[in-house]
């Protein structure tokens, strides 16, 4: 499920509600800033749920199929360095274990740039 399908997945879901219900969603998502973390899709899912569209159960099963299909979401969350460094690094390891993290024992000339 990319975001295109999860947003056709809400906009299902408030096809259930009443008419006035849906100006006043569709009015106040036209003037919404998304702002990490908080964003249309959030706003979206606690209006359904507060229109009691929505169970909390069904919100866990969207979640939970959205992030499924989404494996690397997290990624985007993190640091650069820690990206790089620590999952980037394992990562390419754990594709070919021939890759070796560099140091001094692998090439006695090997020096860390710093800057």
């Amino acid at each position: 499920m990319d975001l295109t399908q999860l947003k056709g997945k809400l906009g299902e879901l408030a096809e259930s509600m009443s008419r006035e219900q849906k100006r006043t969603l569709a009015a106040r998502l036209s003037g919404l800033a998304s702002v990490f973390p908080f964003s249309e899709y959030e706003y979206m899912l606690m209006f359904l749920l507060d229109k009691q569209v929505i169970k909390f159960e069904q919100y866990e099963k969207l979640r939970a199929d959205y992030v499924a299909t989404n494996r690397y979401l997290e990624l985007f969350g993190l640091s650069p360095r820690v990206f790089g460094e620590i999952w980037a690094h394992g990562h390419i390891r754990d594709l070919d274990s021939r890759f070796r993290k560099p140091d001094k024992s692998l090439d006695p000339s090997y020096c860390v740039n710093t800057i």
